[in-house]
């Protein structure tokens, strides 16, 4: 019987663990006139790909892009242009209620206070902004509105003190919080170590019952 309980036990953990490394990031964006998207665990690295697209026309999605157990995690993007106008607009999701964007909730799109931005070669980030015009939002008004799969309420955005020219770079910032509280592995060491010892017990009292016997 202990065996069954214990088996059920460990698969239990082991599951619970698992669910936590397995929260993972989705979305749906595009930039005039090019990105590249990539999740990183350190705000100075860029982190591995995760998406790109070269059409500004063009939405392009992702999904099962998985995020580092524990930590909190980055998500970057460059987007380059050929020459003006210039925007990225997206929205992004997560799949699991222990991770969290800065805005305290499972989804976000782009806008000009849950994100930051780099212009070229500039080493301080900034607020992005719609200069040198606002330049709107998907559901209307701007020159790219109607994105496909991406809400009205999304703005266009692009790093501060842009000037144009072509080939213009900017790099976009957010972080995703991790706020589930998971055991650290030692946790389930003990835990496990724990079930280990109460077996050891309920068997040594078995055979101390079939000695009497």
């Amino acid at each position: 019987m202990f065996k069954k309980l214990a088996f059920a036990a460990i698969i239990a953990l082991l599951a619970a663990f698992n669910a936590h490394a397995a929260t993972t990031l989705s979305g749906d964006l595009t930039a005039d006139d090019s990105f590249t998207a990539y999740l990183s665990t350190d705000d100075s690295v860029l982190g591995g790909l995760i998406a790109s697209g070269a059409s500004w026309p063009t939405t392009f999605s992702f999904a099962g892009a998985a995020l580092a157990p524990g930590v909190t995690n980055y998500l970057h993007v460059i987007a380059i242009d050929g020459g003006a106008p210039h925007m990225f607009v997206g929205d992004f999701t997560l799949s699991a209620a222990d991770y969290q964007f800065v805005n305290g909730s499972q989804t976000l799109e782009t806008n000009t206070t849950d994100w930051k931005s780099l212009r070229g070669t500039g080493i301080a980030w900034t607020t992005p902004t719609g200069t040198p015009i606002p330049l709107g939002f998907n559901s209307g008004g701007a020159v790219w509105s109607g994105r496909a799969s991406i809400p009205g309420t999304a703005e266009f955005i692009w790093a501060a003190g842009a000037t144009d020219p072509a080939g213009e770079v900017a790099f976009f910032s957010t972080p995703i919080t991790f706020t589930a509280a998971i055991p650290e592995p030692s946790t389930y060491a003990l835990m496990l170590a724990g079930l280990g010892f109460v077996g050891f017990v309920a068997n040594r009292r078995r055979k101390s019952g079939n000695a009497a016997a």
